[in-house]
């Protein structure tokens, strides 16, 4: 299975680091600035993203983080797993939202790397 990891944060700074820490456990990393181009990304045909990882907090116009990933794992089943990320206090997410897991800023890595890292089952299909 090709491994293909969504970023969406409205932050370009952010979306690069995040890419540059979680290049090794994936075959592709995309990143979207908007709620927009993430729905561009998510409808590809081909290496359709499998992970997302989506920050809570995209701007006043756009819904919180956790309504756009309960969307998008309804609309594209191609996502395995979704987590979203916040600088704000987050109360309890409802049961079946379609949030995996919730990481705080200031982000840890080691977290994202250990949530996002390929199963003994499903090695990753690059190099070390």
């Amino acid at each position: 299975m090709v491994r293909v990891l969504l970023i969406v944060d409205d932050c370009e700074e952010i979306c690069r680091g995040l890419r540059r820490c979680l290049k090794h456990h994936f075959d592709e990393i995309h990143t979207a600035l908007t709620p927009e181009q993430a729905e561009t990304c998510l409808a590809l045909p081909e290496h359709a993203p499998t992970h997302l990882l989506c920050d809570y907090y995209l701007g006043e116009r756009y819904p919180g983080g956790s309504e756009l990933v309960r969307t998008w794992r309804k609309r594209y089943p191609s996502i395995i797993a979704a987590a979203i990320f916040s600088g704000s206090e987050l109360r309890e997410l409802p049961a079946g939202d379609g949030v995996d897991r919730v990481f705080r800023k200031p982000l840890e890595i080691d977290a994202i790397e250990a949530f996002f890292a390929p199963t003994p089952s499903a090695p990753p299909r690059f190099g070390p």
